[in-house]
């Protein structure tokens, strides 16, 4: 059976009429925006990793006090807390939160670090 409106990648991605582009407002257009930062600190250590939804963080000490955000798959921020200055070790307890991939991140003024997590 032949199917006459079924085209080929190559046939698509030449013709005029389309435009790749992120949806505005779809999850993907989100999780793009995390990756647009500059991570200034890939050793953003987490341990245990998986974990139960308890787990700690361990970075270099700041100057500043930081924000310490977690994103679930879909980009939405699920948990957010403080951090203090001069702290290199952050406990998290998200065991409220179903089991998946989440990203943390942790903010001090223009510093960024993240790792990913994986809470059984």
């Amino acid at each position: 059976m032949e199917y006459p409106c079924l085209h080929t990648i190559q046939q698509l991605a030449q013709s005029p009429q389309l435009f790749f582009r992120a949806l505005a407002g779809s999850p993907c257009d989100t999780l793009t925006s995390l990756a647009t930062e500059v991570i200034i600190n890939p050793k953003l250590n987490v341990f245990p990793n998986p974990n139960n939804g308890y787990f700690t963080l361990g970075f270099n000490a700041q100057k500043e006090v930081g924000i310490l955000e977690i994103f679930d798959s879909m980009g939405r921020m699920v948990y957010g807390e403080k951090v203090a200055q001069w702290s290199q070790y952050k406990q998290v307890d998200i065991t409220n939160l179903p089991a998946g991939s989440y990203y943390c991140r942790i903010k001090w003024e223009a510093k960024v670090a993240g790792v990913k997590i994986l809470k059984e």
